[in-house]
C-alpha cells in the first residue's frame, strides 16, 4: 500500500479513518505535493513530501502526532513521524601531516566501513564535545585544535533515518588504541586516498573536502 507522509512548517496532514487519524492515500490529498523521498515502512510505500499549502482541517504538530493523547494516531503515521526527525552526529578527521586517522566500526550503520571517528550528539552536547568525547573513546587520544571541516547529510534504505554529520578536523599526540568492543580496526591512511577508501556517504564526501583543502 502506498501512503503519503507531508510535513510543513513541523506540522503532519493526517486524514480520518474512523476513530483514527492515519496517512492520506494519494487521492486523498486535497492539494499538491513535492515528492522527496519513500520510506519503506512495516510493507507500506510511505511517500516523504511537502506542500505549500498547511493550513486547515487535518493538520497536526509534528510531536503531537507522537505525545498527544487527544488524537488517536494510526501507528504507520507515528513510526513515520519518528523517521522523519533528522539524527545528528559528529565526526573528527584527526591530521598528522599528510595523513588522516580512520576507524572501521565493528557493530552500527557503519560497520566494517572505514570513517573518521565519532558518534551521535548527545542530549546537551555540542558537535566539537561529541567529537573530543567520541574519539578519546574509540582511540585513546586527546583531541585538540577542532576546526569545522563541512556538513553532510545521509538517508540510509535499511533504517529509513535521515543524519546530519557535522565534520571537523583535529589534532592529537600519540598513536592511537582501539576500543576492542566498538572498533574492528584503526589506521593512518594518505589524505588523498581515504575519499576512495570510505564507502560511507557522509564520510566520502567530507574527505574529498579535506582533500582539497590541503591542496587548495
Amino acid at each position: 500500500m502506498k501512503y503519503y507522509y507531508v510535513q510543513t512548517d513541523g506540522r503532519v496532514f493526517l486524514v480520518k479513518d474512523g476513530s483514527k487519524l492515519r496517512l492520506p492515500k494519494k487521492e486523498e490529498l486535497p492539494f499538491t505535493v513535492r515528492e522527496a523521498a519513500t520510506m519503506k515502512l512495516n510493507g507500506n510505500d510511505v511517500i516523504w513530501c511537502d506542500s505549500k499549502k498547511c493550513e486547515g482541517s487535518g493538520w497536526i504538530c509534528r510531536d503531537d502526532v507522537l505525545t498527544s493523547n487527544t488524537y488517536n494516531i494510526d501507528e504507520l503515521a507515528k513510526l513515520a513521524a519518528i523517521k522523519s526527525y533528522p539524527r545528528v552526529t559528529a565526526g573528527v578527521f584527526l591530521v598528522n601531516g599528510s595523513k588522516v586517522l580512520l576507524v572501521k566500526p565493528n557493530m552500527g550503520m557503519a560497520k566494517d566501513k572505514w570513517i573518521a571517528p565519532g558518534g551521535f550528539v548527545e542530549y546537551g552536547e555540542s558537535p566539537e564535545e561529541t567529537v573530543k568525547r567520541e574519539a578519546e573513546e574509540e582511540t585513546g587520544l586527546v583531541v585538540k585544535d577542532v576546526e569545522l571541516l563541512s556538513v553532510e547529510k545521509a538517508r540510509y534504505e535499511s533504517t529509513n533515518y535521515h543524519f546530519i554529520t557535522v565534520f571537523f578536523t583535529g589534532k592529537c599526540e600519540g598513536e592511537p588504541k582501539r576500543k576492542e568492543d566498538e572498533i574492528g580496526e584503526i589506521k593512518w591512511v594518505p589524505i588523498k586516498d581515504a575519499a576512495k577508501l570510505s564507502t560511507e556517504s557522509a564520510n566520502q564526501s567530507a574527505l574529498g573536502r579535506l582533500a582539497r583543502k590541503v591542496n587548495a
